[in-house]
């Protein structure tokens, strides 16, 4: 099962950048990749604290994790 994940993360990713990369001036590569690359690494630090401490408070690991899913559904299929 985290296999499967891992590939349609990894996969979703090098989409992303390609599609990103099309949506911008050929000049702008290096500073819109620099600002893609420090939000990125800020997204997963402080959802990593947000997810250690809802887990923490909820005494649960499944309720913050359902969470992230149920938020991912929405936005996924809200558009």
């Amino acid at each position: 099962m985290i296999f499967f994940g891992a590939l349609v993360v990894g996969n979703s990713q090098s989409y992303l950048r390609a599609q990103y990369s099309n949506s911008i001036e050929r000049y702008e590569f290096g500073l819109q990749f620099g600002f893609y690359f420090s939000i990125s690494k800020t997204v997963v630090f402080v959802g990593s604290i947000f997810y250690g401490v809802a887990s923490d408070y909820l005494k649960s690991q499944k309720i913050p994790l359902l969470f992230i899913l149920v938020s991912r559904v929405i936005f996924l299929f809200g558009k």
